[in-house]
């Protein structure tokens, strides 16, 4: 989906595929990331939007961000990467 994120939203507009993602957190810090990795074959298709879950279906959607269009091929693989940073 191409539609703006704002706090409302519950879900993904226009959700393809959905991993599991790792979580690291270095100790002392206030910096924590969520990676999740698309194999080739897996969530082929154009990528507008990306959201941290904290389900494998459904659940509560943490973060949204839209982006130009990714065109991932058949034989891409690709990984996102969430950042989040405490105040």
């Amino acid at each position: 989906g191409t539609t703006a994120a704002a706090i409302t939203q519950t879900a993904l507009v226009t959700e393809i595929d959905r991993n599991a993602a790792s979580y690291a957190h270095t100790a002392g810090t206030k910096t924590f990331t969520f990676t999740a990795t698309f194999a080739a074959g897996d969530a082929t298709g154009a990528i507008t939007e990306s959201g941290v879950f904290n389900a494998s279906s459904g659940g509560i959607m943490l973060d949204r961000v839209v982006f130009p269009v990714v065109n991932k091929g058949v034989d891409d693989s690709l990984t996102a990467v969430f950042t989040f940073t405490m105040s």
